[in-house]
């Protein structure tokens, strides 16, 4: 999109730009201080994998664990987690329905943000560094964002991811 909006000859490089080359910095400052692991290279095969769903009501998931899997305090090995979520009235509110057309949240705005939190769960959970974890859902647009971290837009999943 910067490269689309020229101005006498000059790129507009707008706020979410500079959010990506600040997050392009991070990467770079952060690599260079460290060695790699090579979990962060080879993908192992999943301790744990899960399945999450949302809907305008809210979202929840389930994830299911492995052996190889480090709990944090208060947490199981052995024993799924389930977890759900009520959406806050106001994001309720902003869904675009039929009722709602003008709305500015879509269902895979949503269904991403769930994948997020179901995400989150498990890392609270379980200590998951240099473990492959396998997330699944059932919204295409959610997992094409969730692969490739990033989307070709400014709406919400871009803020998100």
């Amino acid at each position: 999109m910067p490269l689309q909006t020229k101005t006498k000859g000059r790129i507009a490089l707008k706020k979410e730009v500079h959010n990506a080359l600040d997050d392009f910095r991070w990467m770079h400052n952060n690599i260079s201080t460290r060695p790699t692991r090579i979990a962060e290279i080879i993908p192992l095969l999943p301790a744990a994998e899960g399945h999450h769903n949302a809907s305008g009501m809210g979202t929840g998931g389930v994830w299911f664990l492995g052996d190889n899997i480090t709990p944090r305090e208060g947490s199981v090995v052995g024993k799924p987690i389930l977890w759900r979520y009520k959406w806050p009235q106001f994001i309720v509110d902003w869904l675009i329905t039929e009722q709602n057309p003008n709305g500015i949240i879509s269902n895979s705005d949503l269904e991403l943000a769930g994948g997020l939190l179901h995400l989150d769960v498990i890392s609270h959970c379980f200590d998951v560094r240099e473990r492959t974890i396998l997330s699944k859902g059932d919204n295409l647009s959610t997992t094409f964002w969730e692969q490739n971290s990033s989307t070709t837009s400014i709406k919400p999943p871009a803020h998100l991811l």
